[in-house]
């Protein structure tokens, strides 16, 4: 791989990574159920998946028909086996057709796409989702693995406006109360935004 295909590829995460994420499993149920009391939903497409810590109560406890993208084939092993045919691996941002789903959920995964790919990324989230699109991404100087663009959150919301959508105050501030319980995962809501198509009806 040449050095500028090494610069703005997804920053990969390895098996010891998703190992370490397992602790995280109860903090999604609360993420899960707070997405299904916030949203009316009923697909649902999760973009840097994982091992599938929100896919997997979604559909097991709240009956939503899921879907996910991860970069990382090193993911699989973790993943459970109700979710297996359900992953596409590869990078999102250079999927063509992602299909269309009543959510889109990124969390926590543009911050390891180079800037370079920012706007494809946002593009990528906007054309997949046609209800709502769920949306974190880490701060400037927030810890983890493989942080290369780390910005404010108005950087994001620049780029999903030029995209088309927009956020929504309030179901982001209800959705950001239904999971400030979480117990591990602080920087979920601290980060958490919950956007809508611009012009759709609140």
């Amino acid at each position: 791989m040449s050095w500028l295909a090494n610069r703005i590829a997804p920053q990969r995460f390895r098996r010891r990574h998703y190992s370490g994420r397992e602790k995280y499993r109860a903090d999604y149920l609360i993420v899960a159920k707070a997405l299904t009391d916030t949203l009316e939903f009923t697909t649902h497409l999760d973009v840097g998946c994982g091992q599938g810590l929100l896919m997997e109560p979604l559909r097991d406890r709240h009956a939503k028909d899921v879907r996910g993208i991860e970069y990382s084939t090193d993911a699989e092993p973790f993943l459970p086996a109700s979710l297996k045919d359900r992953v596409t691996f590869g990078s999102f941002v250079d999927l063509a057709h992602p299909g269309q789903f009543d959510l889109v959920s990124c969390v926590e995964v543009v911050e390891h796409i180079a800037a370079e790919r920012a706007d494809d990324a946002v593009r990528f989230l906007a054309r997949a989702a046609t209800k709502w699109l769920y949306f974190a991404a880490a701060i400037p100087k927030q810890p983890g693995v493989g942080h290369i663009n780390c910005q404010p959150t108005s950087y994001w919301l620049r780029k999903f406006d030029a995209a088309g959508w927009q956020l929504d105050l309030d179901r982001t501030g209800a959705f950001i109360d239904r999971i400030a319980t979480v117990d591990r995962c602080y920087w979920l809501p601290q980060n958490a935004l919950i956007l809508r198509p611009a012009g759709a009806r609140a």
